[in-house]
């Protein structure tokens, strides 16, 4: 009896039928999933678009209505109508791209939104962060075909893009007085008050990167313009516990608030240094009128009037004045103490120094709104004491030197004094307005998050 043999033939024609619904489904998928892809990159350029749209409306309200990060808030008619321009810009930046249709719900949860747009306001000036986030949520659906088998309806694609804008800020977080130094104590940072100092801030803060310490019947106020006090406008991150009729805010202390105390520091800024002319014309020690240039120091004890044309001067000594007139003239000047032995003294005369306030002003060398810049490692104290008269417009900037005060008269400042510490003592009457006639602050900008 002979064994049967059954025949394998055909069987190829299952394999590659098998073969071919694979391929088949492959290529089905690969083209579905092309597709899909191909509209999430459309949607996300077209979220990308309606963002940025909205943060450029947004941006042109707060520059327009001269917005800047110490005067915005979130409940302020101008920010209000910054973030309905930035809703608007959106939904016009998204139609423009076959996305018509989209509103914003004034929901302010973005996880909420599936298509549509946030605009969203954050005022938190303990973390030193105020802007506007515009948000932009697409969704698309997408037709497939063999994924169809596997999926009820069409494949849908969310996408987010988030831009942020962020108002300008002006050098030093806005404020008129900031102390560098992180490290508390007598002469090593922080803000000091004692004896009977009075200090007088109008619009702009004061921060200190330590301590601020008020010693006896001080009168120390911070206002705006209109006579208002401006709460929480003074701040430190170290130790700043005063509760006192005479402290008016009662100061902040940020690192009560604050998880990042180091974080919260503000920076001293990056200022170029001058290129001061090699050769020294000597002292500046009588009546007369004087050129920009390299002195080794001024002297005026003798009821001399001095006049400073417009211009840089770089000063390697003591500029000791006690008697006398010390002026600038039109067009304003810049003092660059050098170290080691820039040292800044006045003990009475009649002091009237200006910056150059507009760049039309700058010349032979002079620095947009600095007055005084104590160049970096110079640790020599600027002093102002005794009962001269004073007023002195421009940036006061000293990264490594203090501030010391004494006397019955500190003078009027208008602009911003920045310095390592503050030691404010005596019967002195000191005033502080503040003006920002630099360059050194951040623009509006706009920041692309997502």
């Amino acid at each position: 009896m002979q064994p049967s043999c059954r025949s394998e033939n055909g069987q190829i024609i299952v394999i590659f039928v098998v073969a071919l619904v694979a391929i088949l489904a492959l290529t089905a998928l690969a083209i579905d999933g092309g597709l899909t892809m191909s509209d999430r990159r459309y949607a996300q350029a077209a979220a990308d678009a309606a963002a940025l749209g909205g943060a450029g409306a947004a941006a042109v309200e707060i520059e327009n209505a001269q917005v800047t990060y110490t005067n915005f808030s979130c409940s302020s008619d101008i920010v209000l109508e910054a973030m309905a321009a930035a809703s608007q810009g959106a939904i016009n930046a998204a139609a423009a791209n076959n996305f018509a249709g989209l509103n914003n719900d004034d929901d302010t949860n973005p996880d909420n939104e599936m298509h549509g747009i946030e605009v969203i306001c954050v005022d938190d000036p303990a973390h030193f962060d105020r802007h506007i986030d515009v948000i932009a949520t697409l969704t698309t659906e997408s037709a497939g075909s063999f994924t169809q088998l596997f999926n009820n309806g069409p494949l849908s694609n969310t996408v987010t893009a988030v831009v942020r804008v962020r108002p300008p800020t002006p050098l030093a977080m806005g404020n008129a007085i900031v102390a560098f130094s992180p490290q508390p104590g007598n002469k090593r940072g922080g803000l000091s008050f004692q004896g009977n100092a009075v200090l007088h801030v109008t619009d702009g803060g004061m921060f200190s990167n330590a301590q601020i310490v008020a010693v006896g019947s001080n009168d120390v106020w911070v206002h705006d313009d209109q006579g208002d006090v401006m709460s929480g406008r003074v701040a430190c991150l170290e130790d700043c516990d005063i509760n006192s009729d005479d402290f008016d805010p009662d100061p902040i202390d940020l690192c009560a608030q604050a998880d990042n105390c180091p974080g919260m520091r503000i920076q001293p800024a990056e200022i170029p240094e001058p290129d001061c002319p090699t050769h020294s014309s000597g002292v500046i020690n009588t009546s007369g009128t004087y050129e920009p240039g390299t002195y080794d120091g001024a002297r005026i004890l003798n009821k001399d009037d001095v006049y400073l044309k417009p211009g840089l001067y770089c000063i390697d000594g003591m500029m000791q004045i006690n008697d006398g007139s010390f002026t600038s003239l039109p067009g304003g000047v810049t003092f660059f103490m050098r170290k080691p032995g820039g040292d800044w003294n006045i003990t009475g005369g009649d002091i009237n120094l200006a910056a150059p306030s507009t760049p039309e002003e700058v010349q032979n060398g002079s620095i947009l709104g600095i007055l005084i810049y104590v160049q970096n490692g110079n640790t020599n104290e600027l002093k102002i004491e005794g009962n001269g008269t004073g007023a002195y417009n421009g940036l006061i900037y000293a990264k490594d030197a203090g501030l010391y005060v004494r006397g019955t008269s500190a003078g009027d400042f208008m602009g911003q004094i920045l310095v390592k510490y503050l030691d404010n003592s005596g019967t002195n009457e000191m005033t502080v307005r503040f003006e920002d006639n630099t360059n050194l602050g951040d623009p509006t900008y706009l920041d692309v998050i997502r």
